[in-house]
């Protein structure tokens, strides 16, 4: 089987670069919003989460699918079901501003994931993981077999690294 292509953009912004990324979903917005926030679908691809769900409160996320299955906290900083929905973390892997929006499309619902303020020099592994979750999300709302993470790193490694600025430029 041949490696998925991948799609995400590394975009210029006010704060540095964001990584964005659109997925289609083939699901009506309010049920797109539900794989995104509740713990028992959220598991299915991402993996699951305690808390409570409100603005301004942290939440435990078990990254199921990470060695380890590590756990991490995230603050929610905006939360607007079923459309937008906001999430940030600091931990020992770093900085994570995670901004996810749906609207309703006439096959479904569109997705689009962005992660603000992104180190180009590490988007190589950032965005072929990012790739992975989300098809990892795709497949679980159509009850298709999970991806393998190994046609998505290293194989999509250079596709990000190439859209990284120059570091002499910094």
């Amino acid at each position: 089987m041949s490696s998925p292509t991948p799609t995400g953009q590394l975009l210029s912004s006010d704060q540095g670069f964001d990584l964005r990324l659109v997925r289609e979903l083939p699901v009506p917005v309010e049920r797109a919003w539900e794989w995104l926030t509740d713990p028992e679908l959220t598991e299915h691809w991402y993996g699951p989460w305690s808390g409570w769900a409100a603005e301004g409160h942290p939440i435990d996320v078990t990254l199921a699918f990470e060695e380890g299955a590590p756990t991490v906290q995230m603050v929610i900083r905006a939360c607007q079901e079923p459309e937008h929905l906001r999430l940030v973390s600091e931990d020992e892997y770093g900085n994570w501003d995670l901004e996810l929006s749906l609207r309703q499309h006439e096959k479904g619902s569109e997705l689009t994931f962005v992660m603000h303020q992104v180190d180009p020099q590490g988007v190589g592994e950032i965005g072929p993981g990012w790739e992975y979750y989300l098809d990892q999300l795709v497949a679980a709302i159509n009850g298709d077999p999970r991806p393998s993470w190994e046609d998505y790193f290293p194989a999509q490694q250079a596709y990000f690294q190439d859209q990284a600025p120059d570091s002499a430029e910094h």
